[in-house]
């Protein structure tokens, strides 16, 4: 029987793997299409955001986020508004973003379900709710230069 620290450890290596196969899917002609839907993806479910928090969830810098925010401005999918503080630019979705989300969405369940089919519902939240919990631990407040694993 493994102990608990063998367990963490094997639990890092498979999302290790799994983060290599999507990366392994998005070298083939579709790495600005998986970038753009993940990205819009943060900003619904964020439903108001701005480019530093977007940059830490995305583990991104600031200058390669910009200019795929720019991108999604012009086709007029997101749009940036000015927030309490002058300073701050609000990133929300257009109708148009909504409604592209909306189509991505059976492409992307069609992608999902294969992955998932061995899980009931109650484990698919539970994996949801643990795999939010390693980010917010592993993304405390630190840039991803200062955050370690291990």
């Amino acid at each position: 029987m493994k102990n608990l620290k063998n367990e963490r450890q094997d639990i890092i290596l498979y999302l290790f793997l799994i983060s290599r196969a999507i990366r392994y899917q998005t070298r083939h002609g579709n790495k600005d299409k998986m970038h753009r839907a993940i990205l819009l993806l943060l900003i619904r479910q964020r439903k108001k955001t701005n480019l530093q928090e977007l940059s830490k969830l995305f583990f991104i810098n600031l200058p390669a986020l910009s200019e795929i925010i720019q991108k999604l401005e012009e086709e007029n999918l997101i749009k940036r508004y000015i927030g309490q503080d002058k300073r701050e630019k609000i990133i929300k979705l257009t109708d148009k973003g909504k409604l592209y989300l909306n189509n991505l969405n059976e492409h992307i369940e069609s992608k999902t379900s294969s992955i998932f089919k061995n899980f009931n519902e109650l484990e698919i939240k539970q994996l949801s709710k643990m795999l939010f919990k390693i980010l917010s631990n592993n993304n405390n407040g630190k840039s991803k230069k200062e955050t370690k694993i291990f």
